[in-house]
């Protein structure tokens, strides 16, 4: 089983589509990222890209989300997984809608009064936790495949913690920078945070549950 971690999301259709993929994902067992790319099929959706679809907090593309909504239906034996497809669909339709209407804040924005104002802090600050939440887990299961050298080797083990220690110390790095940039109110580099670095360590913590799996 593998649980998936949410994204940080304002009320609203968004966060409903959200929570209703991830208690689909509940109800079909809760199947691996690499369970979920096998049961696509080959060369239909990447590790990292299905993953993005239960933890990012962007909208899914709907080709992408339809096939995996009727995978996880399948696995959840639903009665009729069309149904469930065009009910998803509904759910996707209206959080598109919503993303579209030219008034309606991004995830990290909240209105109050007259003005609008930023809160990516706030947001990459819950992102931050997931992907923390994360390591521990991945550290959990590397811990326990160590005591299980029947079933791997020295040198996996070795790459296993080679990424665990990478992610860690990409942790370190973004917390610190995140917590000194929030404290000076720097907005510019608060968002090149997001778009540059905060990209890498998603990435390293992406590796990490590839070995680690």
């Amino acid at each position: 089983m593998a649980k998936q971690t949410p994204p940080t999301l304002p009320p609203g259709p968004r966060r409903t589509l959200s929570e209703e993929l991830h208690a689909l994902h509940r109800r079909a067992g809760w199947p691996s990222l690499r369970d979920l790319v096998d049961g696509l099929g080959n060369g239909v959706a990447s590790r990292s890209r299905i993953g993005d679809v239960f933890a990012h907090p962007r909208l899914p593309a709907w080709g992408l989300l339809e096939l995996l909504v009727a995978e996880l239906a399948r696995r959840a034996r639903r009665p009729d997984p069309a149904a469930e497809v065009d009910r998803f669909h509904a759910l996707w339709e209206a959080a598109a809608e919503a993303s579209d209407e030219p008034d309606s804040p991004m995830p990290w924005q909240v209105d109050v009064g007259q003005r609008r104002f930023t809160t990516l802090g706030v947001y990459l600050q819950g992102h931050f936790n997931a992907l923390e939440k994360k390591i521990e887990e991945a550290e959990m299961l590397i811990a326990h495949s160590g005591g299980n050298t029947r079933y791997i080797d020295k040198v996996e083990l070795n790459r296993r913690h080679d990424a665990l220690g990478k992610a860690k110390l990409m942790a370190t790095f973004v917390r610190r920078e995140l917590e000194s940039i929030i404290h000076d109110g720097d907005q510019v580099m608060l968002q090149r945070l997001s778009e540059t670095t905060f990209r890498k360590f998603e990435s390293a913590v992406d590796d990490l549950l590839w070995n680690s799996s």
